[in-house]
Formats: C-alpha cells, structure tokens, sequence
C-alpha cells in the first residue's frame, strides 16, 4: 500500500491539533462562571473572594453599577470565601458562605445586601456577555407582586416576589420609553412608579424592585455593554 503524503499528514495533524484546542476551550468555559457583584443598598459591605483558575479574587462592591468580571470555578453552590488562617496558623483563604446558583448559569450576578445583623447574597442568572440595549433586567426583590409596564400601550410585565427575568423592550435605541409600575396596597392595586427613561444603544437598563418600608423602591442601573467596553 502506498504511503499518504506528508502535506496530507501534515493537513490531518493540524486539524486535529485545532479540534483539541477548540475542545480544550469548551471545557474551560464549562468549569467556570461569569460573575459580577452588586450591591442592593449602599454601606459597606465584608470582603469576599472567588475561587479562580489561579487564585482567589476579590469581589468589588458597589450599589450603583455591577463590578467588573471575574471567572471563577464553577461550583454550585458557589463558595465565598474570607482572608483567615488554615489548621497549621497559616494565611489562608477560608470558606465564608455558599451561595445557590441557577442551574446551567453562565453567567450570574451576585446581589449582597447587609440585613441588621447579618450578610445575605443571592445569585440571579444574567447572560450579561450577550446582552444588548434592549433586554433589560428585572429584579424584584420585594414582597409584593409588581407589575411593569415598558412603553405605553405595551402588555406589563408580571413580576412575583424574589423574581428576577430578562425582558426584550420594544423601544428603539436613541429614544426614550414610559414607565410604569404598580402593586397591592391595603388589598387595591396602586401605581406606585412612573417617570420617563432613555433607551441608550451601548447600555442596558437593570431595574431593581426594593422594600423600603411600606413602600417599593425603583432603582434604575445603567449597565454599560460588555461589547461596548474597551
């Protein structure tokens, strides 16, 4: 039998070494996930670390704007971790608190807020890598049912409590789009929001729906484009 040639053998190496790259690519991405912090209300809040491929990184908190990306092992639920010592004395990272995760999330934003005399975080499911201007994020954090209405004449969005949910809009980038939002109060239904808010093309809306009291606060997050960032 004749021998291949060696540009044919050469050829197939070459794809198979670009199948094991690819592949090799996958996996990666399938043990880690996409995660930002955020902030619900403003204080300070304990340092946290993630466990990354090489190291442990800390969680950057701010109740304006999610922090910036860090990939960290998946693990469900994700291990939050603290500066402490190990069995011997040592400096050592230590295990503080899991959080639950969505299943099958890639990408997650971590919500932590201080409740009196403790620490909560919750992880809600955000695609963020693959966002555009117009799917917006809607976290109900409160107690009630909430309904909100983007762009009059348009159908509300049905919000129960400790919901959260991406939601396509309708309104065109470059212009702006009615809000508006009502809830129970005392047994009657209310509308308890209403204003005006721009549509930007290299930034998404993330509404936060938070108890106040006896009231819902409507907090608007201006949240700059992964596609759009340097």
């Amino acid at each position: 039998m004749t021998p291949p040639p060696r540009r044919a053998i050469n050829r197939c190496l070459c794809l198979f070494a670009a199948l094991l790259a690819v592949a090799g690519g996958e996996r990666a991405a399938a043990q880690s996930v996409s995660v930002r912090a955020m902030a619900l209300r403003s204080g300070e809040m304990p340092e946290v670390y993630l466990r990354t491929k090489d190291n442990h990184e800390l969680l950057a908190w701010s109740d304006r704007q999610p922090g910036e990306v860090v990939r960290a092992l998946r693990a469900n639920p994700l291990p939050l971790f603290k500066e402490g010592v190990d069995a011997e004395g040592k400096p050592a990272f230590v295990p503080d608190r899991r959080v639950p995760v969505p299943a099958g999330a890639n990408g997650i934003l971590l919500l932590g807020w201080n409740a009196g005399q403790d620490i909560r975080y919750v992880a809600i499911e955000d695609n963020f890598a693959a966002a555009r201007f117009n799917h917006w994020l809607f976290v109900n954090t409160s107690k009630r049912p909430v309904a909100f209405q983007v762009g009059d004449k348009t159908k509300p969005l049905l919000l129960a409590p400790g919901v959260s949910t991406t939601h396509r809009i309708g309104a065109p980038a470059g212009e702006g789009v009615t809000v508006r939002a009502e809830a129970p109060f005392k047994g009657k239904a209310k509308e308890f929001f209403s204003t005006y808010w721009p549509v930007q093309a290299d930034k998404r809306t993330v509404v936060l729906l938070v108890d106040e009291g006896a009231k819902i606060r409507v907090k608007r997050i201006s949240d700059k484009l992964a596609a759009a960032k340097p």
